[in-house]
């Protein structure tokens, strides 16, 4: 699955590649801010974004909110995970689901924890796909 890392350190963008490189040998892309991403985005579409959270002047939930709103780069269904410094709190969690984003994971980047984060968001993207699709071919899946 193609990744797009977006993160205004060099140095995190860098490692976060070869992490990605060598333990998923996904093709990876970095940017160093949004604005560079949606430039990238134009023209190549990942299957997993990954973005910073603490980022200036757009920072990780602005840029997941503009990226779900754009229906015209087709990202409503694309898995975002969002990278933190912070310890996550009920606040951070509400102020991360609310921008659409998939899950996060905090720094420092655990490969291991990479990888389930990963899966559980491109699992969480095509639910939403399927969930989009049924409701608009009018399917209710009961039971």
């Amino acid at each position: 699955m193609p990744v797009l890392v977006v993160d205004d350190n060099a140095h995190a963008c860098r490692l976060l590649s070869a992490i990605l490189i060598a333990v998923t040998r996904a093709e990876v892309r970095t940017c160093k801010s949004p604005e560079e991403a949606y430039e990238l985005l134009s023209w190549w579409p990942p299957g997993l974004i990954i973005t910073d959270f603490k980022m200036s002047p757009v920072d990780g939930l602005d840029f997941a909110r503009e990226l779900r709103a754009n229906d015209a780069l087709g990202f409503q269904y694309k898995a975002i995970l969002m990278m933190t410094a912070e310890t996550p709190n009920r606040k951070l969690v509400e102020r991360v689901r609310a921008a659409g984003i998939d899950t996060m994971i905090t720094k420092p980047i655990v490969p291991d924890t990479l990888i389930r984060r990963m899966i559980w968001a491109a699992k969480q993207a095509k639910r939403r796909e399927q969930e989009a699709l049924d409701d608009e071919s009018g399917i209710w899946m009961i039971g």
